[in-house]
């Protein structure tokens, strides 16, 4: 590998990388696979997300092959719940969850995750039904009850924001999160 400067003296200086030689300089050809990448990342996510839809054994166990940090899944999840809706969402994480129990995919934290990806993008009622699915699926969890909460309370339904911190401070009064919750219902529930 050649770089442009000497890591002895700065160590930035490995980054910089001028050529690889393999036999020959490959610099075109490592250029070629790095420029691949993204549109074979975008072929991953919309194979994995077919694969739900008609065959969800056959995606879970393409993921945990090929996806340890779960970006290909939690994309595949984004795009499907985006393109046909929460009600399709729910029906392929209940398959997954009856069918799978341990799938990482179908996990409570997956699912949380999922709905807060949604949040972000703005995309409130999706948002919604994702995480209430979570709660429906899950109803001991603090957690759940928690970021459904959040994403109520951030969508302007400051009266549901304060229903689901009551659920989750009543699932788990010492919650990590509980003494926010407990502030916010406080400072809330006087405006529902």
């Amino acid at each position: 590998m050649l770089l442009s400067g000497n890591p002895l003296q700065e160590i930035s200086s490995t980054r910089k990388i001028a050529g690889v030689m393999g036999g020959h300089w490959i610099e075109a050809e490592l250029k070629a696979s790095v420029e691949k990448v993204p549109s074979e990342y975008v072929d991953q996510i919309r194979m994995v997300k077919a694969q739900l839809e008609s065959d969800p054994a056959a995606a879970v166990s393409y993921l945990e092959r090929n996806d340890p940090f779960d970006n290909v899944g939690a994309a595949a999840l984004t795009e499907l719940v985006e393109g046909q809706g929460a009600d399709k969402l729910r029906q392929v994480i209940r398959g997954l969850r009856q069918k799978q129990p341990n799938s990482r995919l179908a996990s409570e934290q997956a699912v949380n995750l999922l709905g807060y990806t949604l949040l972000q993008e703005k995309k409130y009622p999706e948002a919604i039904a994702v995480l209430r699915m979570n709660t429906e699926d899950f109803p001991k969890s603090a957690n759940t009850w928690d970021s459904l909460a959040e994403i109520f309370f951030k969508s302007g339904d400051v009266a549901g924001g304060v229903a689901n911190y009551k659920k989750a401070l009543d699932v788990d009064p010492d919650y990590p999160n509980a003494g926010a919750a407990k502030k916010f219902v406080a400072e809330h529930e006087s405006t529902k």
